[in-house]
């Protein structure tokens, strides 16, 4: 079959090319999707990259992508939630990614049903950035209707999902956009637009409860300031906490050292007696099933900025590096 293959790591024109490779292996417990579509996200560059090799390495050679949407081929022997034929989509299993390829075997329990009412290009615009969204709000900021959260990069992947699934819950959303991208946050539901060209947001927005953080660096210590007396930041990006460490095992240092190169932000966090989290997303088919029934509801639609084929691969991941897409980048594959 043919897929997307990364060889080792550096930039994507060196290390990205397409392959004929063999099947995927069925486990017991697997279904296997033919892939009608899978989208790109920023953490395949910065795995390809080696962005991220001190927290996960890769085997090389590997198979890229880690959003799908397609058809039920076949299933394991202990496989039950899912039928030959049926349509669902995923966020995959990281240590058993490979979505930009013409199959992939994946645990059920990663799975869900794809939303009946949009198309496979849509639905695979939807994992990653859906549950990224849904665990920041929810599980770590613990988002209640009528809360005000500031949701920042509002036309990214993140942000067009982030905002109406705010707007879902009952949340009173602000957002930062560019200029051009103002009536499209609007159109998805945000009561407060703020035009990073023209003004500051830390300068008109105060007293929020949530903010969710997807830029870093000097954007996130200013987002500190909005924050409410108690409130809560959650970010995507930077260096995971101790906690995180600790939850993943990982060696006895390291909780020490993201503690230490967490410092600021755990100041800043205790100046406004608010908390402070880093989430990085985990597969949940559960969560991705209630965001299934606001798709299905109408209360949530996929953006898309561009398509491309599978052949098209490394056009693709150039055009996300320039992050100037608004929504997602989709890979067609069947």
């Amino acid at each position: 079959m043919k897929a997307a293959i990364c060889t080792a790591y550096g930039e994507i024109e060196d290390v990205v090319e397409i392959r004929d490779i063999e099947k995927p292996v069925v486990l017991p417990n697997d279904v296997l999707i033919k892939v009608h579509a899978a989208s790109v996200n920023p953490i395949d560059i910065k795995e390809a990259k080696g962005d991220l090799k001190n927290v996960r390495k890769r085997t090389f050679p590997y198979t890229m992508g880690l959003d799908v949407s397609g058809v039920v081929l076949d299933v394991g022997s202990e496989s039950s939630r899912f039928n030959v034929g049926d349509e669902v989509y995923s966020r995959v299993d990281s240590d058993r990614c490979g979505t930009f390829a013409e199959l992939i075997a994946v645990d059920e329990k990663y799975v869900a049903r794809k939303p009946k009412n949009i198309t496979h290009a849509e639905a695979a615009a939807v994992p990653l950035v859906g549950l990224t969204a849904w665990q920041c709000m929810f599980d770590a900021a613990g988002l209640k209707s009528g809360q005000k959260i500031l949701i920042h990069a509002g036309s990214g992947g993140i942000g067009t999902i982030a905002i109406q699934i705010a707007k879902s819950f009952g949340a009173y959303v602000a957002t930062t956009t560019s200029t051009k991208n103002v009536d499209l946050v609007t159109h998805l539901g945000a009561d407060i637009v703020v035009d990073y060209k023209k003004k500051r947001f830390d300068e008109v927005l105060r007293d929020y409860d949530v903010v969710l953080e997807t830029l870093g660096g000097e954007n996130q210590v200013r987002s500190f300031s909005v924050l409410k007396k108690g409130g809560f930041l959650v970010s995507i990006v930077g260096i995971p906490t101790a906690e995180w460490a600790r939850s993943q095992n990982l060696p006895f240092y390291m909780p020490i050292l993201f503690g230490l190169l967490n410092r600021k932000n755990n100041r800043l966090a205790r100046q406004k007696k608010a908390g402070f989290d880093m989430v990085l997303m985990q597969p949940n088919a559960e969560q991705l099933d209630k965001i299934t029934d606001l798709i299905e509801r109408d209360e949530l639609r996929p953006v898309i900025d561009r398509e491309f084929s599978l052949d098209d691969i490394k056009e693709a991941l150039s055009y996300s590096q320039t992050g100037r897409a608004t929504g997602k980048i989709v890979i067609n594959v069947a």
